[in-house]
């Protein structure tokens, strides 16, 4: 009995005199490459395919789907940085960093999926397939202050948009044919991909990669624009040691100047797809008709500027370590905007919220795990993390299931890599 007042008073005290900032740092030279990766979607899950005897349940599907019918999304990120951290609590200094990352998310609509599991008395439907993607290379510098009893992170950056693909629609007909057997589905769509080097000298007319050496030509000859092209953003948090235990804050980053695309390139995508009578084949010998075709044309090359901007973020979170600096558990709370203030904008598709719930947990110091469930980029995802921190150095890995819908990642509809490795004094 006495073990256990001791070791709750032992907890009491750690907690009550516990320093509740924000994200300590570990090491006055910090230097750390990080590499994320991460892709989902909102249909089929692991967990629901391997299993002995598969059933797809059509009907149950289409009920179970959003207006935007299957989503596929994917997100990618690589950073290196270093950071000087001074002070008697490491809570001042200075740092940059090189960051490189990408997002897309592409849709197919709910009307194809109603079709196949409630059918149409008329035969036919239409609709609606959508894309968008992204990705950005950015440089900056990260000042780490304290000003009277706030602390205060500044963050001003310059970043290179490499390629941008506006939210496109394309339109599909699915209709039926031969007494409501056999399917036929066709969508078109024009499209317009904004980049800083010429697209036409990395792919072929068919969208078909040419290889690496041509891509690192088309880049070494656009690199005066491409490094000139590029906007300023500017990131700050601010926050303040609410109690002890607890410490609250408030961040932004804000694209000031957008960044600038020399090129645009116009294409245009076809789809078709035949779906055969599937009575016919029942109790024969016969296959199943089908024939599935697409044409994906890279069109023309012109200089056309297109202004873009990195994701506007405003949100809160905090860090609470009720039972001492071992344990921590952090909310957070943001919005964010897709190229705010650019020609695509729009409330319904380029506004999204984001949340983060985490905790973190250190066992005889060097050991750490996480657990998060979070929506970041417009992924759900659920991660478990582990590392290793011998002081000079640490390395750090994270899995996470993800999906395009929260109750998705639970039945592993998308898988998050993401490992990282530090090392200073």
């Amino acid at each position: 009995m006495k073990k256990i007042l001791s070791a709750v008073l032992i907890s009491v005290v750690s907690s009550l005199t516990a320093f509740a900032q924000l994200r300590p740092a570990s090491r006055y030279l910090d230097i750390g490459i990080d590499a994320d990766f991460g892709f989902s979607q909102n249909t089929f899950g692991i967990t629901e395919v391997l299993v002995e005897h598969l059933e797809v349940d059509l009907t149950e599907m289409a009920d179970a789907m959003t207006d935007e019918g299957l989503v596929f999304a994917f997100g990618t990120e690589e950073k290196f940085f270093v950071n000087i951290n001074t002070g008697d609590d490491k809570n001042k200094g200075f740092g940059f960093y090189l960051d490189v990352n990408g997002t897309g998310r592409f849709t197919t609509g709910k009307g194809l999926f109603d079709f196949l599991g409630h059918g149409n008395a008329d035969g036919k439907i239409s609709t609606a397939l959508s894309a968008q993607s992204e990705m950005f290379i950015e440089t900056g510098a990260t000042i780490k202050t304290k000003i009277g009893k706030f602390g205060w992170t500044f963050k001003p950056a310059y970043y290179i948009p490499v390629y941008y693909l506006p939210y496109t629609k394309m339109s599909m007909d699915v209709s039926t044919e031969d007494a409501g057997y056999t399917l036929r589905a066709y969508g078109t769509a024009e499209y317009s991909v904004h980049s800083n080097f010429d697209l036409r000298k990395a792919f072929d007319e068919d969208f078909k990669y040419v290889g690496t050496s041509a891509l690192m030509s088309a880049l070494k000859d656009d690199a005066p624009a491409i490094l000139s092209g590029g906007g300023i953003s500017f990131g700050a948090e601010c926050e303040y040691q609410l109690f002890n235990t607890l410490c609250v804050a408030a961040y932004t980053d804000i694209p000031v100047i957008a960044g600038r695309l020399k090129y645009e390139t116009a294409g245009s995508a076809t789809v078709e797809a035949t779906l055969g009578t599937v009575l016919d084949c029942v109790g024969t010998d016969e296959s199943l008709e089908k024939s599935w075709s697409k044409d994906l044309n890279l069109g023309e090359t012109k200089t056309s500027t297109y202004k873009v901007r990195t994701p506007f973020r405003l949100g809160v979170e905090a860090a609470w370590r009720p039972f001492g600096d071992w344990c921590t558990f952090r909310p957070l709370l943001g919005i964010a905007a897709r190229n705010p203030w650019g020609d695509d904008f729009s409330k319904e598709e380029s506004i999204f919220f984001e949340y983060e719930l985490r905790a973190e947990m250190a066992v005889l110091y060097f050991m750490k795990f996480n657990f998060a469930s979070l929506y970041r980029n417009e992924i759900f995802s659920q991660h478990f993390g582990f590392g290793l921190n011998f002081r000079l150095f640490e390395l750090g890995v994270d899995f996470a299931t993800c999906g395009a819908d929260f109750a998705k990642t639970w039945s592993i509809s998308g898988l998050e890599a993401k490992a990282g490795i530090r090392f200073g004094f």
